[in-house]
């Protein structure tokens, strides 16, 4: 079997949780072109993996070929999954296994996002919207000049038919109030969005943030019920 350059960090053999009514299967990609400062995966940031795990594509393959009876889908995530030559070619070989594929992605490569949908070679993406353009730089470490890049991307998947879900970790120290309204009037019309309370699992990239509590709850709500007001429908990951 032909490898590709595919860098993969992790393999969680099974979820529950992150396809949404199906059993999965998660793999992670190392390698990401943002640097958020609540990053709790910082270690997937850098493209070298010799601190993570070697493990090939054909591993994985064979390991899918295995379980095609027990798992339903395989979910990609990273890191930035476009960001790894041979992502196409190696989506395509699930496929014809019959897997579903969630794909989760910054948004950051929208032609490549935008052929991999129309070639029909994703069913769910999760995309995660960083912040509103205000705050993008600030949050992401990266220059403002992606926002545009973003947007074509937030857009495409606002009008599109796909299965998709925009998500934003939010923390207290780097959100306010005006910065929820802006983000809810940028997310208009998307069918969902979840709102990720912060929790330190103490390894993040941005070390001043350790020991940084989260939003209670009271304020989650609220933070909800100003969604609601733009996006069909929105929901909170406490």
């Amino acid at each position: 079997m032909q490898e590709t350059n595919f860098k993969i960090a992790g393999l969680q053999k099974t979820s529950l949780i992150d396809y949404p009514k199906k059993i999965s299967t998660i793999l992670f990609t190392q390698g990401c072109n943002f640097r958020c400062r609540y990053c709790h995966n910082p270690e997937l940031i850098p493209f070298n993996q010799e601190m993570i795990f070697d493990i090939s594509e054909e591993e994985v393959l064979d390991f899918l070929k295995k379980r095609k009876h027990k798992i339903e889908a395989l979910c990609i995530t990273g890191g930035e999954p476009l960001l790894q030559v041979g992502l196409k070619e190696f989506i395509k070989k699930v496929k014809k296994m019959k897997y579903k594929i969630k794909l989760d992605t910054n948004g950051s490569n929208f032609e490549l996002l935008k052929n991999l949908i129309e070639e029909k070679l994703v069913d769910y993406i999760a995309m995660d919207y960083k912040a509103h353009f205000g705050i993008f730089e600030t949050i992401t470490q990266i220059s403002k000049s992606m926002f545009r890049e973003i947007t074509k991307t937030k857009d495409y998947l606002i009008n599109s038919k796909l299965k998709y879900e925009f998500r934003t970790t939010i923390i207290p120290k780097l959100f306010k109030d005006d910065d929820v309204l802006k983000l809810a009037q940028e997310l208009k019309d998307a069918k969902l969005v979840y709102l990720q309370n912060f929790h330190d699992n103490g390894k993040l990239l941005d070390e001043s943030l350790v020991g940084e509590l989260g939003f209670p709850m009271t304020k989650l709500k609220e933070y909800q019920k100003t969604m609601k007001q733009y996006v069909k429908k929105c929901e909170i990951r406490n």
